[in-house]
């Protein structure tokens, strides 16, 4: 009520929200970004966590799974990084049901959007952003490959570059 303009932006699954947010709230954003966005995981992924899901009911110690280092090339910014220690089952059940959800709706997308991602992206495939810029419904899509980045390309080696690109599509739509 109190901007006359905005914009998001959203890193892995705050990607999969800002695609969701431009599917429902399009006409009251001037842009949107999607960074590193799993617009799906691996089969094994997509199998294992259901499971997982279920059997947590009754055991309860597989409501959380472990998570690694965060996905990110520059040493500094991963040991400096917070990442989780482990990820909620639930949560990513969740991921699972909106990577569906967005799937469904992406041709509907009109808001300008920015896409990138990290060419050694180890958690969502580089293929998902190709995938999000051949479908998207918008005809004013960015998209930046960052050769040399893992995922979180928010604080990854080419986080300048990033930072340059997206602020220009933002300030130019904005």
């Amino acid at each position: 009520q109190r901007c006359t303009s905005v914009a998001v932006v959203g890193l892995s699954l705050g990607g999969l929200l800002s695609l969701h947010l431009a599917r429902l709230r399009g006409s009251q954003l001037k842009a949107f970004a999607a960074l590193g966005t799993p617009l799906w995981l691996p089969r094994y992924a997509q199998a294992v966590i259901p499971l997982v899901e279920r059997a947590a009911r009754f055991v309860p110690r597989l409501a959380i799974v472990p998570a690694g280092p965060s996905d990110v090339r520059d040493p500094e910014a991963r040991r400096q990084s917070t990442a989780m220690p482990v990820y909620p089952v639930r949560a990513l059940s969740s991921l699972l049901d909106l990577t569906r959800i967005v799937r469904a709706e992406i041709e509907l997308i009109v808001t300008p959007a920015f896409v990138a991602h990290g060419r050694h992206d180890h958690n969502a495939p580089l293929a998902c952003a190709a995938e999000i810029v051949r479908r998207l419904g918008a005809t004013d899509v960015e998209y930046l490959e960052l050769p040399e980045s893992y995922h979180v390309i928010t604080i990854d080696v080419e986080r300048e570059r990033l930072a340059n690109e997206l602020g220009n599509f933002l300030a130019e739509r904005m």
